[in-house]
């Protein structure tokens, strides 16, 4: 279908995106292209395998954050003219997570989940996690049993 200005061709795009399916496809998109670090890793997911994890997340999760069990949902908006910077994402936005960042996208590896955990997990590896919570455990089974956040020292 033609169109009759640049505006109108933006704005059926984003209609298009704050459907599932563009939604998705945008997402897919955007992981093949991810820079720095994940380039240098194995990033050897399909657009078939992708879409047939997001059927199973649905299936499982519904369209609910893997880690939170929070709701996620699709929302994209048309750019600013003349702005600097995107959209800030909402926090309930719905992101495609490595789960563990020392390994790239694939199958075994993605999941689905709200930006506001995805931004918060960031990089830390699995390692990384099991040590937090192995120092956390060491730390509840002191006897005076004091965590920082409450005012015990960090030893």
């Amino acid at each position: 279908m033609p169109y009759k200005n640049k505006e109108d061709r933006r704005k059926q795009n984003i209609k298009y995106l704050n459907t599932e399916n563009g939604f998705l496809v945008s997402k897919w998109n955007d992981l093949k292209k991810r820079k720095g670090k994940v380039q240098s890793l194995t990033n050897d997911i399909t657009r078939e395998e992708f879409f047939e994890l997001w059927e199973k997340h649905k299936k499982k999760y519904g369209w609910n954050c893997y880690y939170t069990g929070k709701p996620f949902r699709i929302d994209r908006k048309l750019a600013v003219k003349g702005a600097n910077k995107r959209h800030s994402a909402p926090p309930d936005l719905l992101s495609v997570d490595r789960f563990d960042s020392d390994v790239g996208y694939t199958k075994n590896n993605i999941v689905f989940c709200r930006w506001d955990f995805n931004d918060r997990k960031s990089n830390i590896s699995v390692e990384d996690c099991k040590i937090i919570i192995e120092k956390y455990i060491e730390r509840q089974k002191r006897s005076e049993r004091k965590l920082y956040s409450s005012g015990g020292l960090v030893q």
